[in-house]
């Protein structure tokens, strides 16, 4: 069977965890055991964790003869394709990953701190503690993530197409949901398309997905802990507003 079903498969994977998200957890009727946020995420993250690893069994049964990049690569390995950012020839992913990871994480926090400071809802209070409880679901939403839009068509595309255009469809079918994700609309597209074009060449160039998912999921201990926060922030003003006047 040709490759190129595995883009079908992730494509359909990205639309049922957008469904998820939007239809089953928002309007499913959980309420409150923590805050909102918390409550969608303690049902989305499980949830969620089925439909990756149904994409990736499936890609798995449909090409049994697929590469494997279900390990943590070699860090070492040198960077190619991004001379354009002032990478130099003799970087290697190891070098890069803590300068890159830091701007793309400081571009993260700043676009989703002002989509939720727009709806005037951040009160950073409550952050420490929800940064501590942010960390699980990052692990997983970003495993969940990284299994689909970058194993998964690594695993299928690896070997059949360039690593650019492998590239290029991962960032593509990563950044287009994110328009009604976190962060949203247009910034989000870009941001996330980009991250997952970058993510995708990591996986590729270093052979494993270590990179990729340590990248992703400090990005993701980010918007957790801004999205809980913001729910923190409605559920203490929904309680003000229920109290008797003094």
């Amino acid at each position: 069977m040709t490759a190129f079903v595995a883009i079908p498969v992730v494509a359909a994977a990205g639309a049922a965890l957008l469904l998820l998200g939007r239809r089953v957890v928002r309007r499913g009727g959980v309420r409150l055991v923590l805050n909102t946020e918390v409550d969608r995420q303690l049902l989305y993250q499980p949830l969620s964790a089925g439909i990756a690893a149904a994409a990736v069994l499936g890609i798995t049964v449909l090409l049994p003869e697929s590469a494997s990049y279900f390990n943590a690569g070699n860090l070492d390995a040198s960077v190619a394709g991004l001379n354009w950012m002032g990478v130099e020839p003799s970087d290697t992913w190891l070098s890069i990953g803590i300068s890159i990871g830091l701007i793309i994480t400081a571009v993260t926090t700043i676009v989703v701190w002002l989509q939720a400071k727009q709806k005037g809802e951040l009160d950073v209070r409550h952050m420490p503690w929800l940064f501590i409880l942010a960390v699980p679901f990052a692990v997983v939403n970003s495993a969940v993530e990284e299994a689909i839009f970058r194993l998964a068509l690594c695993n299928a595309l690896g070997a059949t197409l360039s690593m650019m255009k492998v590239a290029l469809i991962s960032g593509l079918l990563f950044g287009l949901p994110h328009y009604f994700g976190h962060p949203g609309k247009f910034p989000g597209v870009v941001l996330a398309g980009f991250l997952g074009w970058l993510m995708c060449l990591s996986v590729l160039q270093t052979g494993g997905i270590a990179w990729a998912w340590v990248v992703h999921f400090v990005q993701d201990v980010v918007i957790f802990t801004l999205l809980f926060t913001i729910a923190a922030t409605r559920l203490d003003r929904e309680k003000a507003g229920k109290q008797p006047p003094l």
